[in-house]
């Protein structure tokens, strides 16, 4: 909390509030990036991204990420694209033992796999934004409800950019109801099944990172109930996942 004016201001409001908006943004991309198919293309984009993040430690300093997303990048250095890709389909796609799909830890039996799906469809469309078609994953990947909150990020930076206080407590309403409702409901277990599947691995590590701050985010933003919609910005309709983590703190649209 800040004081201002003579009243309590919360953080997320100070001057400091859109710096903070936009690491929590590209940490929330780079996190989705890493739990994507680890093709050559992908990890040299990822590996340039940990050589500039390198340079701007500072941006991310202020997110309780352990390892921070620097160092983790990092890591990808010392790992060959082959070790990677088995790392990859022996816990996401072959036969996999930790399933990245929101439905197979909060619906186990299948019921309300297909409604789960539309409903975060219908989540996402009513933010402006839905899955890019270059991409195969569906509604309910972890890496595309990860960069819906980068998305949604990215609106509350606007909105402070903008000094509109009510568009930034919308976006920040959305975060909430967002967390609580989907990607925290299920990443905890998540996490554990990729621990347990494969301890000591790169994954290990993304997991365990993602899943600090992922709690870290739901003990912050707290429980909310979703406003009618976020302001969506004037340039309209963005993809997820399009264009991924080329930069620490670019969404595209």
């Amino acid at each position: 909390m800040r004081l201002s004016a003579g009243k309590v201001e919360p953080r997320w409001l100070a001057a400091d509030g859109m710096e903070a908006a936009r690491s929590r943004q590209a940490t929330y991309r780079l996190l989705a990036a890493m739990f994507l198919y680890p093709s050559h293309d992908r990890l040299e984009r990822l590996r340039a991204l940990a050589r500039e993040l390198s340079e701007e430690e500072d941006a991310t300093a202020e997110i309780a990420v352990s390892p921070g997303p620097g160092r983790l990048l990092n890591r990808l250095r010392s790992l060959a694209d082959l070790q990677m890709e088995e790392e990859y389909n022996a816990l996401f796609s072959v036969k996999p033992k930790a399933p990245p799909y929101e439905s197979v830890y909060v619906d186990p039996e299948g019921f309300n796999g297909g409604w789960i799906g539309v409903s975060l469809e219908r989540i996402y469309g009513a933010a402006g934004v839905g899955v890019s078609e270059n991409h195969k994953e569906t509604p309910d990947h972890v890496a595309v409800e990860l960069e819906f909150m980068a998305y949604l990020c990215s609106l509350e930076a606007q909105a402070l950019a903008e000094r509109d206080m009510t568009a930034t407590a919308r976006a920040r309403q959305y975060q909430a109801a967002f967390l609580n409702q989907h990607l925290g409901l299920w990443f905890a277990p998540f996490a554990q099944r990729v621990r347990e599947a494969s301890p000591g691995s790169h994954y290990d590590a993304v997991a365990d990172a993602a899943d600090s701050f992922v709690a870290q985010e739901l003990g912050s933003l707290g429980a909310g109930a979703p406003p009618s919609k976020p302001r969506i910005p004037r340039n309209g309709r963005a993809e997820l996942l399009e264009g991924e983590a080329t930069t620490s703190t670019g969404f595209p649209g």
